[in-house]
């Protein structure tokens, strides 16, 4: 219950980072009229689509986190089970 917990708050951070890294692409665009220098700007070619990497690597890793705490758990109540039918039988 714990490891879920965990890996329930790695993917809401995830989702936090990629929220952030869309919002901070957002402005003002370009037109055929006008150009905006602001569309190349670091913030919005960089800073940005680095955030939604991080959040969408973030994700993977809390759902794989997940995965690995269950498999550890159901392993370790398949050898008390085994250790239970292995003392009745004897």
């Amino acid at each position: 219950m714990k490891n879920s917990s965990i890996s329930r708050r790695i993917i809401i951070v995830a989702c936090i980072l990629i929220i952030a890294g869309y919002l901070l692409m957002t402005g003002p665009g370009s037109t055929e009229h006008s150009f905006t220098p602001g569309i190349f700007s670091v913030r919005r070619v960089v800073i940005a689509p680095i955030l939604c990497l991080a959040g969408y690597l973030l994700i993977v890793i809390g759902i794989l986190y997940s995965q690995r705490s269950t498999k550890g758990n159901t392993s370790e109540n398949n050898k008390t089970q085994a250790q239970k039918i292995g003392s009745i039988q004897m």
